[in-house]
């Protein structure tokens, strides 16, 4: 497990996850909290070497309906494929994702 804080904890971890050797698919789990840490349970190495396939991002969502718009996002071309994103919705009904693109499903 890997722990990022600070005001730009997410981009430090999307930075990580981007450094080699680079995390595949399904091959990260990610809980942005409220008070602006961030924890990333991931593999290690990386499955996909140096290879610029897909690169790892994150989109912050706004409540009351953060999780279905995250849910919208997820489902609109190009679609994401199972295991490539990981989402946590918050108290206020924000949502976060993480998230490799371009989607593969």
């Amino acid at each position: 497990m890997t722990e990022f804080a600070g005001a730009n904890a997410e981009q430090q971890a999307v930075n990580f996850l981007n450094a080699p050797p680079r995390q595949g698919p399904g091959e990260a789990s990610v809980t942005p909290r409220g008070n602006g840490t961030v924890g990333l349970l991931h593999l290690e190495p990386g499955s996909l070497g140096q290879g610029k396939q897909q690169d790892w991002h994150y989109k912050d969502f706004p409540g009351p309906n953060g999780a279905q718009n995250v849910l919208n996002f997820l489902n609109a071309p190009p679609r994401q494929g199972r295991g490539e994103a990981s989402c946590f919705v918050r108290n206020d009904g924000s949502a976060a994702v993480f998230y490799l693109e371009p989607g593969t499903g």
